[in-house]
């Protein structure tokens, strides 16, 4: 991933093992809970976990808005980048095929991808037909929407939420 994909689209900030220098740059994780005095109550997983042998599969990947971009950007552009290919337009092709509907009825899964097709139900926030994204664990959204030629980023770090505290967001960034 770092040679193929990470270095590619200039993504340096983005890793599937917390950097120790960039330890202090992630935000504290909370829960959706308060203690009796009101203030947030931090979440008792530790995504940086020192000594790590194997990417947390509760986490994924860390990233920033910036990087994210990149790569949704090379995604949306069918797999190029500033002028350079990434990854094949048609794997980009078979990523984003529906394959199998979920238990949600809004979107089906590609590989790696929540796909939005035609016969979907409607989403808490407006998609076209084929858009793609995906949910990160602690609440963060990636949406791209190739019919719009929109790229949606919405970032929070915090675990038991349903997403719905991205709706205004995510609505928002459409045009016009």
């Amino acid at each position: 991933m770092e040679q193929r994909v990470f270095e590619p689209l200039a993504m340096r900030d983005s890793s599937f093992f917390t950097n120790s220098a960039k330890i202090d740059r992630i935000p504290t994780m909370y829960t959706d809970h308060t203690d009796q005095n009101g203030h947030l109550v931090n979440d008792v997983m530790d995504v940086t976990r020192p000594g790590q042998k194997y990417p947390a599969p509760e986490f994924g990947l860390f990233s920033t808005a910036e990087n994210l971009w990149h790569f949704c950007q090379m995604m949306l552009n069918r797999g190029s980048w500033q002028g350079r290919t990434i990854l094949s337009p048609k794997l980009i092709v078979e990523m984003i095929r529906p394959e199998m509907p979920t238990s949600l009825p809004k979107y089906y899964s590609g590989l790696g991808w929540a796909v939005h097709p035609k016969e979907a139900a409607e989403m808490n926030y407006a998609v076209t037909e084929e858009s793609h994204g995906a949910n990160g664990v602690s609440g963060g959204i990636v949406w791209i929407d190739p019919r719009l030629e929109l790229i949606r980023i919405y970032l929070t770090h915090h675990f038991g939420g349903d997403f719905t505290d991205a709706d205004p967001v995510m609505n928002a960034a459409l045009p016009g």
